[in-house]
Parts: C-alpha cells; structure tokens; sequence
C-alpha cells in the first residue's frame, strides 16, 4: 500500500470512529458512569469488534450486507435491540449512583460489552465492504489480478 493511500485510510477509519453513534454513546456512557479506566477497556472492545468486521470483508462474507437487504436490517434490529437491552437493564437495575453502574462481570464484560456493541453495528460493517477493498491489492502467489 502506498503511504498516501495508508493516510486516507486511516483519516476516513478515524472519521468513522468520531461519527457519533452505538459505539461512541456506549463508550461514553462507560465513561462517565466508571470513569476513564471503564472507558478505555469499552474502547478496546469496540476495536475488537472493528477486527471482527475487518475479517469478515476479508472472507467475503460481509459482501452479504450489501447484496441482501434483510441481512442488513436483521443486522441493525440485533444491534439496537442489545442497546436497549443494555438500557433496559441499567434503568430497571436498582442502583441509585452513575459510580455503581459498572456490571457485575468487571471489565471483561465491559470489553465484551464493547465488542458485541460493535459487531452488531451495521454502518461499520458497510463502512469496511464499501472502502477496504480500494486499499487492497489483489494478489495471489506474488502474482497481481
């Protein structure tokens, strides 16, 4: 890959992650509600789901987004019936502080938290199909095709 090309990438991948959305809203709510280390490690889980879609293009297997339509809102149902589930859960939990709303399972739930978050976030997935394979060279045994 050249490095101009390396730099658009990373500029257009930066650009999705400041898009306000599932991600952010999760990340920020772990924030807030448990301070920056909660923070960080939601963060890390929302990368962790990024290589999940990274791969899945690699494979071939998000292609299916674009080419079937009902994957693609079964996909975005998933992803924000888990954001209310994760709503639902704290708003009926009876905890009365934002400091004790860090889940029960510590920060590996927060980090799985993050990653199924992520992986059922749909606008990343499309993001990947639509814009990584221009960065790709397709190449096979030394030999371009």
């Amino acid at each position: 890959m050249e490095f101009s090309s390396l730099v658009i990438f990373v500029f257009a991948g930066l650009a999705l992650n400041l898009t306000p959305g599932p991600d952010m809203a999760y990340v920020a709510a772990r924030a807030t509600s448990g301070g920056r280390v909660p923070g960080v490690v939601s963060a890390l889980g929302i990368a962790a789901g990024t290589v999940v879609h990274i791969t899945l293009v690699a494979v071939g297997l998000a292609s299916m987004l674009a080419a079937v339509p009902a994957a693609h809102v079964a996909l975005r149902y998933a992803g924000a019936s888990y954001l209310v589930y994760l709503g639902a859960r704290t708003w009926l939990s009876n905890e009365r502080t934002l400091a004790d709303t860090a889940p029960s399972g510590g920060l590996a739930k927060v980090f799985w938290q993050g990653a199924v978050t992520n992986v059922l976030n749909p606008k990343v997935a499309l993001f990947f199909l639509a814009f990584l394979p221009q960065f790709v060279e397709p190449r096979l045994n030394g030999r371009r095709y």
